[in-house]
């Protein structure tokens, strides 16, 4: 829009909003090129350019096109919101690829689960293998376990929490682990006993399911 009718920018409140919304769909343009970038990095993009747009078709008389895209729009959000739920009171189940949703069902249940089993074990820390499940269960779980930390026995930093847990601190503390497959016999042996998994299966429609195992392990041996 921008680039193609660049007197839209003569207003000075439209620079105002150029000016919050360009730099960052611009720095995100360039990561998607050099690297991975997830959609929701540009979402500050939209705060701004959603009210520039709007002030651009309002201006150039297209109301009508405003209005079919925030008609689209709301019914979009509705059945992102509601449509799962619509289907199931017709007695019918929507397909998880239709469920657009399906990726962020089941973890406040998977969190209760975890969080009732942390109650019943007292000092001791969560830890996962995954960053997603992590930051998913130290949202969910209550009391928060902001003292989680992330199994990262190889080394590296590719995302925040391996940067900042130092399993060093941790030689033999007792952890509860939740994993979304069994634990390896050679990460078994880092700790002087290790409990037999208990299963936790959650439906989350479409024929699918959040799957883990969860061990008590005690006496971390440390990584060597």
């Amino acid at each position: 829009m921008v680039f193609v009718f660049p007197r839209s920018l003569a207003d000075r409140r439209a620079r105002l909003l150029a000016v919050f919304a360009l730099p960052t769909l611009a720095m995100m343009l360039i990561v998607s090129f050099l690297s991975r970038a997830h959609p929701n990095w540009s979402a500050p993009t939209y705060v701004s350019a959603t009210i520039l747009v709007a002030a651009f078709l309002l201006e150039r008389g297209r109301s009508v096109v405003l209005a079919a895209s925030l008609a689209i729009h709301i019914a979009a959000a509705l059945f992102l919101i509601g449509g799962r739920q619509a289907a199931a009171a017709m007695g019918v189940e929507l397909p998880a690829k239709l469920d657009l949703l399906h990726r962020v069902r089941g973890w406040d249940r998977l969190g209760h689960t975890v969080g009732d089993m942390l109650l019943q074990r007292p000092g001791v820390t969560l830890m996962t293998w995954s960053r997603e499940d992590l930051s998913a269960l130290i949202y969910y779980v209550h009391p928060h376990p902001f003292d989680a930390v992330i199994w990262n026995p190889g080394g590296g930093a590719r995302n925040q929490f391996e940067m900042d847990t130092d399993m060093s601190r941790y030689v033999g503390r007792d952890f509860l682990f939740v994993s979304q497959s069994e634990i390896e016999p050679w990460d078994a042996a880092r700790f002087t006993a290790v409990s037999p998994p208990v299963h936790i299966v959650i439906p989350i429609g479409g024929g699918l399911a959040r799957r883990y195992f969860v061990y008590d392990l005690a006496g971390f041996k440390g990584y060597r």
